[in-house]
This record gives structure tokens, sequence and C-alpha cells, in this order.
């Protein structure tokens, strides 16, 4: 069959997605548009909650559009039925997702892992098996095939869903977040190998992604606002004039030395014209409610009217930080459906409204408040950890030694395997370590029975996980009350401190919202404010950021250092984002179990950045 070129791969209609629970609706795409030619790699990005994901969903037939038209290929995915609609998913489309776990099954091998969506289409067992072996050595992993997921780095892990994803030979291959796990090198090599096995294998690629570096890698970058396409960057390979004006320079090496890449914006109109410019465009020069539009000879001039000032540079930072803070809007509907069917209201609690961002409340037990004699909060000393894996043993922590001080926010850094999540895990209580002593709060955690352990986490640690870990049926409130519940406060103290941790995140409007009701940001939030609930000492935060776009991941980064400059916690954060070095007081970087690099900053410099 003749596939005509001008026919694209992937049709997005005016898509419509509307998730109802009750009598609760959350618009997550309205009207989006989109055309992706066959063969396209592809990358889609946008803020937490602006329908990316959604729209991922349904281009894998994991869910359906509630209005629009959405084709891939010959499929109509509004009109497939379920039957088809899953032999779909199982032969035409492959997913990557952001966590191994929706990946890889871990009690499998690699290799197994690759042979078992073939073996779920019915492929002959010989086949497979060489089929799974050329995957494997396609993501340069044929060494490690019979090697399980613990004895993989997060790296090689991703490289083996990518393998797994391949295994029936899609056309369509869907990438959520793909590197949000790993370090930025490791990501150049999953990015590398995506783009090769596009090319090898002709697939069309769709990448959601929070990596700023993806427009270097993809052929065409599409920005999704408020469930709508807005932007789309398209990247160009441009020869320098003078390469072009002498033509005694262009030798085959002298063209290809002389190649550049280049970066278009243009803004994305639907089926009705309309158009979303960039925010940052609108606020530089004071267009607000109201614009002129004019005809010119080149094109549409759209301009401020008179009456609308430009904003200064102090005025246009704190617009642009306001917008970025409340990039999701409140749905319509305000009281929760399950307290009006309960039939009761949450008592009121007389409390100072914050701004939406990050407020200065203070919580009814601080660590700002506590004595401090001055020794350590954390002492680590030749630490090491030992996985045994079978036969083999995987030393996750060598000889690792450090010293953390009250009020300090400490960031452990290096690619995936590199130990990170382990220290954190042995720091609080949650492993224990094979040699070497962690004295936490003056006391050595080898010496605590499990009782002791259990009950210092519970009151003088709180944790923050990657993937938020909150109660779906729970309101923002009750999610915060719950640890709370269990150290058996009464209600009066538990709403009364429950809203002034939301306070705290700037999410005290969100209080009877449940987490499907709030961006990924918003989320995370809401996490933190769940490990405030009691008071800890210390915060032991898991990759916090890796789930958010940049914006977002900013906003979470300056809540920590807030919450250490102004209200005296300790944060110990593990983290791949680069831009958590500009908040932290202590940056240690991981190689293989081993501190390679601490860097310590002043305290007066990093109160002075907080400001």
């Amino acid at each position: 069959m003749t596939v005509q070129a001008n026919i694209p791969f992937i049709l997005c209609e005016n898509l419509v997605k509307i998730y109802k629970v009750d009598e609760l609706e959350v618009v997550a795409l309205q009207g989006l548009d989109l055309e992706v030619q066959r063969g396209e790699f592809l990358a889609i990005v946008g803020a937490s909650g602006s329908g990316k994901s959604s729209l991922l969903n349904m281009l894998g037939g994991l869910d359906r559009p509630s209005a629009g038209r959405l084709l891939v290929g010959e499929h109509d995915l509004l009109k497939l039925p379920d039957p088809a609609l899953a032999r779909y998913r199982l032969t035409q489309v492959g997913f990557v997702w952001q966590q191994s776990a929706r990946n890889l099954l871990p009690y499998l091998t690699a290799q197994e892992n690759v042979e078992l969506p073939m073996l779920a289409a019915g492929v002959a067992a010989t086949a497979t098996r060489q089929h799974a072996q050329e995957l494997l050595e396609a993501v340069d992993l044929a060494d490690r095939r019979q090697h399980h997921l613990g004895q993989l780095s997060g790296g090689q892990q991703q490289r083996v869903a990518i393998a797994v994803a391949l295994a029936n030979r899609p056309g369509l291959l869907l990438a959520d977040e793909p590197t949000g796990e790993v370090d930025s090198a490791t990501a150049q090599l999953i990015w590398q190998v995506l783009r090769c096995l596009s090319v090898q294998y002709g697939l069309t690629t769709v990448i959601v992604s929070h990596d700023p570096a993806i427009a270097r890698v993809v052929d065409r970058v599409v920005s999704i606002r408020d469930g709508k396409t807005s932007t789309e960057t398209i990247r160009q390979r441009a020869m320098t004039a003078a390469s072009i004006d002498d033509p005694q320079t262009q030798t085959s090496d002298s063209v290809a030395a002389t190649h550049t890449e280049q970066f278009q914006e243009r803004a994305v109109l639907d089926l009705a014209g309309r158009v979303q410019l960039p925010r940052d465009y609108l606020l530089q020069r004071g267009i607000k409610s109201r614009a002129v539009v004019e005809l010119v000879e080149d094109g549409i001039l759209l301009r401020a009217t008179g009456d609308e000032a430009v904003a200064s540079p102090a005025t246009l930072e704190l617009s642009m930080n306001e917008a970025a803070e409340a990039q999701d809007p409140l749905p319509v509907q305000q009281a929760a459906w399950w307290r009006r069917l309960l039939a009761r209201r949450p008592p009121t609690v007389s409390l100072p409204v914050a701004e939406e961002g990050i407020a200065s409340v203070a919580l009814p037990t601080m660590p700002s408040v506590l004595p401090d004699d001055g020794t350590p909060l954390l002492v680590v000393e030749n630490l090491c950890r030992v996985y045994q894996m079978g036969s083999e043993a995987v030393h996750a922590l060598r000889d690792v030694n450090l010293t953390i001080a009250r009020r300090r926010l400490a960031v452990f850094k290096g690619r995936s395997g590199s130990g990170k999540t382990t220290l954190l895990n042995l720091i609080g209580g949650l492993d224990q370590p094979t040699a070497g002593r962690v004295t936490l709060f003056g006391q050595d955690l080898s010496q605590l029975a499990d009782a002791q352990r259990t009950q210092l986490r519970q009151e003088r640690i709180g944790f923050v996980f990657q993937s938020f870990s909150l109660m779906p049926t729970f309101s923002a409130i009750e999610n915060v009350e719950m640890l709370l519940r269990v150290a058996q406060l009464d209600e009066a103290e538990r709403r009364a401190r429950a809203l002034h941790c939301l306070t705290l995140v700037g999410l005290r409007r969100w209080a009877d919202h449940r987490p499907f009701e709030m961006s990924g940001g918003q989320q995370q939030r809401l996490s933190i404010a769940r490990a405030l609930a009691r008071g800890p000492e210390i915060i032991i935060a898991d990759e916090p950021t890796s789930n958010l776009d940049s914006e977002t991941g900013h906003q979470v980064l300056r809540l920590f250092q807030r919450l250490v400059a102004d209200e005296g916690f300790t944060v110990l954060m593990a983290s791949h984002d680069p831009a958590s070095d500009e908040f932290a007081t202590d940056v240690y970087e991981l190689s293989d179990g081993r501190i390679l690099n601490a860097t310590t900053r002043k305290d007066e410099e990093s109160r002075e950045t907080a400001l």
C-alpha cells in the first residue's frame, strides 16, 4: 500500500478531553489541533497540568477523547472498537514511561522483558529470542541481557525499556519523560539512542519532556498551554554566508563544517484562526486584556493600547513569577463532591490569607525555635551498602563520610546508580548499612530498635517522594491531616496545623480539592505540606522536581530554600536538576558509591539568594 506524503500520520482536530467525577468536570484538552508527519521526531512540552500526558495517553489508545477527531495512520481512535484498540496498543504503539516500574518486570532478565510483548502477540519463540537480542544490541546492552533490573543502572533500565517498546515493531513510539529520572549525561545517551532507533526502524516518535535540551535533539517542539497547542519551534540547519558566497570554499568538508542550527518559534493558529501568544511577550509589551491589531505591509502588527503602560523590568519579573505560580486556574466547582455527599463542612479556622506563591507562616512547632548547641545535625562515617543479587555483590555506597549542620539545603547529585537514593534511605532510617555509621540528632541509628527508628521518622523527619504518593480519594487538607491522625491529635488541632502547612506552600485555597484536580507542581507542594505537618527538623526529598517542568521545578526549589532560610528546616535532596545548585548551600557529587566533590556555600550567600 502506498502512503501519500501529504497525509499526516497523526491528525488531531479540535480534540477535547474532559475528566468527570460526580458533578465535577476537569478539562484537560480543549480544542487541540496537531499534525505529525510519518517518520517525524517530535517533542511536546508544556507546564504541569497543560494536557501533555492526556494527549499521549490518547495517541497510545490508553484513553479516548471526549470529542474531536484523532487519526493515527489508518486508525480512527475515537471510533475503534475496544478489541481493535487493544490490538492497536499491542502491535502498533511502543511506550516508554518515566518510571521503570511501568516499563519492566523486576523478576525478569533484560532479555525476558523484551521477549514478553512478543509472546503476548503470539510471535514464535525462535523469532522472539532473535529479535530481543537484536534490540538489546541496538541499545548497546547485549552484554547485560541476562541481568535483572537490580543489576542495572537507571539509564540501562531505560534503554531496556526502549527495547521493550520496539519489541512488536510498532510504527509509533511514545515516550513520557524518558529522561526524568536520570542525570544529564545519561539523558543525552538516551536521546541519542531514541534518535538512532527512530531512523533505523522508520518510527514516528512523540516525546513528552521537561528537558530544555530537547529542542536540539528533535525535529520540532510543540508547546501546549491550557489544553491547546500554542507555539512550535522548528530546528533548521543553515550554511553561513561565507560558504554560500564563495563557491571555492564549498567542498564537502567545508560545507559540513559551516552548517549551523537555527531555531524558529512559530505561533499556532487553530481552525477558527485563534492564536495563543507567549505570555512573556505580552508582559514585556504591556498587553493585558486588549490589543490593537493592524494589517501592515509584511504581516499583522499587534501592539498595546495607549492606556496600558509597559511594565518596568522589576514589575515584569514579578508578574512573570506570579503568572508561573498561578499557572493552573481553579476549577469552577469549589466544594468537593464527597463533602456534599457526607453533608458536612470543615470547621472554620481564622488564618491569614497568603499569596498563591510561597508564604511565611509559622507552623505550631518549627525547627527555628529549637535550641542549637552547635553540634552537627548529621554525621556519616565510613558508610557502605552492598546489595547481594544472586551470586553478584552490588556496591551501592563505598566509605562515604560527610557532616551536615542545621539549616542547610544539601543536594546530592550524580548519575543514575551513583548511590544518591541509597544514601538518603540510610540517613532516613529506611535501610540499614552494611558497614559504617549514621548519627542523626546525636543518635547512632544502628543502635536503635525498629520501633525507635519508626518513632524518629514519624516525629523528626519529613519525606518528600518523587511520585508524590498522595491519597487520591483524600482532599488536600485530608492528605496533610493523615499523619496527624496517626499521631492522635484532636480534630481542631489537626485542622489548624494542616491549614498552616497548606498556607506555607501556597495551597490554602486548594484545601478541599483532590490531587487529580491539581497540576503536578501543586501536587508536589502538597506532598511538601504533608511532610511539614508534624514540624520535622529535617526534610528528605528524593528527586522532587524530576516530574515537573523547569519553571514549576524552580518554584519547588525556591520553597525549599525559603523553608531553610526562614523557618530553620534542614533539607537533604537527591536531584538531577542542574538548577538545584544555585539554591543549595551544600552540593555533594557522587559516583560509583563515593563522594567525588563537595561544595559548600557560606550562610550569608545562601541567605542573600533566598531573599
